[in-house]
């Protein structure tokens, strides 16, 4: 299940962190002060992401596990 998920996000993150780079660069490139992007706030972005996607999909696991079947079955 969460197979699915995390190749979901790798296919996002292939697509949209070149964009993002190009993007920011221009962007920032019209400040006074030069700041350098740094590969790491990419990598740490896509890492975060990942988290919180295990961390919601093992609630929802969870939540389902210890779920009466019983009540399921009422409440249709």
């Amino acid at each position: 299940l969460s197979r699915e998920y995390i190749w979901q996000i790798a296919l996002a993150a292939f697509l949209v962190i070149p964009i993002a780079y190009l993007v920011l660069e221009t962007w920032l490139s019209n400040f006074a002060y030069r700041i350098v992007q740094s590969w790491h706030t990419y990598v740490l972005g896509v890492l975060v992401i990942t988290l919180i996607v295990g961390l919601t999909i093992c609630w929802e696991l969870f939540k389902a596990a210890y779920r009466n079947p019983v009540d399921s079955i009422r409440n249709e």
